[in-house]
């Protein structure tokens, strides 16, 4: 029987933009490694010859990667206070609070975790394991012995890469997920030493793949299934492992589809509140290799002419190009020797303005730069930028107390402490409140003068402006006085040369 592995399609077309962000959160270093992925050549004719390969490799040393995003995301989870927060569990469940995952995540970690990935890529999946499939060896195709095992209900996370395939139907009276496959990557360790030294510490490391399939039947039975691949026999198909709860087929998949929007049907097909940070980041990258580059042409450029005519030939071993090197000296033939030094006329002051322009853009949609001036605008600016952020974290927040709210109560449901048919009202009774002290947000004269003065200069819509406004504490009411305030301004009309 053939196995079909392959990404869906509407997966795999977001694919890349979801290692993207995963690349620019990860960093600078890992950003570069990227090469052209991120940072294209600006050689668009040659790029294999041992002259663009080097003119590539200064040109992507001079550009500087700011870290902006990985700092926002950092802003972000610190101001979700999770030092702060103690969930309340049945003594039955308390066991989650200190491993959720049976590996030794804190109920803590998950909750920030989630956080991260919403923030990155919109969406994370995390699955109820109960005597099944998700918690053996990779390379095992079929559970163990549930004796052995020693179940207890756990909670195991995937990112959204790790999605190869997904399907919403109408089963069981309501649309919901009927499968889901997930890829799972792990390394094999060869713990011979001889083997070890041979290899110099590479060989014994391989990546080991397989596929955990959750599902309902045709009957609407939930069932689990696992896919190994391995040289020998190539992918090999367990058998439909089902879960069953007090001798009752469940009749849901026990997984949560985490976002900060409700995921009832499909899942999303946009990234996260971060991905527009990272873009902007890998644009001012790319600007700052150009403008690394632009500066190079301001050295002096020397000349030197009087070689013969024999001597041009000698030129590219002599200046070790076949080109006129801009900052760098050229040896040219003439009939007698001189030497020029020429310099390049001109101004950066178009990638200085982009510089600025850019960080104003990262903050007015919520990103961190930490390097505000002092002044009233940048305190305002520095408001505002806290209120998109709140605006973000308010149904991310509510997104994850409901998912892990529902993923507790699948932990107590394979416990027994409840049945399936209770599991949403049980849900809803467990003391798992976030705290919220982000979202206390105040009016502020300057800032609402800020709004103003930004639908004055038509740089902000007055629906843009309405959306801020409410983001920064005022109610409709107040809000009707200032968008009126607004509607008297006399617009400044900025007269044409």
């Amino acid at each position: 029987m053939s196995i079909n592995i392959q990404r869906d399609y509407a997966l795999n077309e977001m694919l890349d933009e979801v290692l993207k962000v995963r690349t620019v959160i990860k960093g600078a270093p890992f950003v570069k490694m990227g090469g052209e992925t991120y940072l294209p050549s600006p050689n668009e004719v040659d790029k294999t010859s041992t002259q663009a390969i080097a003119q590539y490799k200064k040109y992507k040393v001079g550009a500087e990667f700011d870290e902006y995003t990985t700092q926002t995301l950092t802003s972000m989870i610190g101001k979700l206070n999770l030092d702060d927060f103690t969930p309340e569990l049945d003594p039955k469940l308390e066991y989650l609070i200190n491993n959720v995952d049976g590996d030794g995540c804190t109920l803590k970690g998950l909750t920030e975790s989630l956080a991260s990935n919403v923030l990155a890529v919109k969406w994370h999946i995390a699955a109820v394991d109960y005597q099944g499939l998700q918690g053996v060896a990779l390379e095992d195709v079929s559970a163990a012995d549930v004796a052995d095992l020693n179940p207890r209900p756990t909670i195991k996370q995937y990112s959204r890469e790790s999605v190869i395939s997904a399907d919403f139907e109408v089963i069981n009276g309501r649309k919901q997920l009927r499968f889901i496959m997930l890829l799972e990557v792990g390394r094999n360790f060869d713990d011979d030493i001889e083997n070890r030294i041979k290899s110099n510490g590479t060989d014994e490391l391989y990546l080991t793949e397989s596929y955990i399939v959750l599902a309902l039947d045709e009957n609407g039975n939930y069932y689990q299934q696992k896919i190994v691949y391995s040289s020998d026999n190539g992918y090999e198909k367990g058998e439909p492992d089902y879960i069953t709860i007090k001798t009752k087929p469940l009749k849901f998949i026990p997984l949560q589809i985490v976002s900060d929007q409700e995921v009832n049907h499909e899942l999303p097909q946009q990234l996260g509140f971060l991905n527009p940070i990272a873009d902007l980041c890998l644009h001012r990258y790319n600007a700052s290799a150009d403008y690394k580059e632009a500066l190079r042409k301001f050295v002096p450029t020397t000349d030197v002419f009087g070689m013969v005519d024999a001597d041009l030939e000698a030129f590219e071993s002599t200046n070790g190009r076949r080109y006129r090197a801009i900052g760098q000296t050229n040896l040219w033939p003439s009939n007698e020797i001189t030497i020029q030094t020429t310099s390049t006329d001109g101004s950066l002051e178009s990638f200085e303005n982009y510089d600025e322009a850019s960080k104003n853009k990262i903050r007015s949609i919520g990103g961190v730069v930490p390097e505000y001036s002092t002044g009233d605008t940048s305190a305002t600016e520095a408001l505002i930028n806290s209120a998109e952020q709140n605006a973000v974290l308010n149904p991310l927040v509510s997104g994850i107390e409901m998912s892990v709210k529902k993923l507790i109560a699948y932990c107590a449901m394979f416990e027994g402490m409840v049945d399936q048919d209770s599991v949403d009202e049980y849900a809803g009774d467990i003391m798992f409140d976030m705290p919220r002290e982000f979202s206390k947000v105040s009016p502020n004269t300057e800032a609402g003068r800020f709004v103003i003065e930004m639908v004055n200069s038509q740089l902000m819509t007055q629906e843009q402006a309405t959306k801020k406004l409410i983001a920064l504490g005022w109610h409709e009411g107040e809000l009707e006085d200032v968008m009126a305030e607004i509607g008297n301004i006399e617009p400044v009309i900025t007269p044409v040369e």
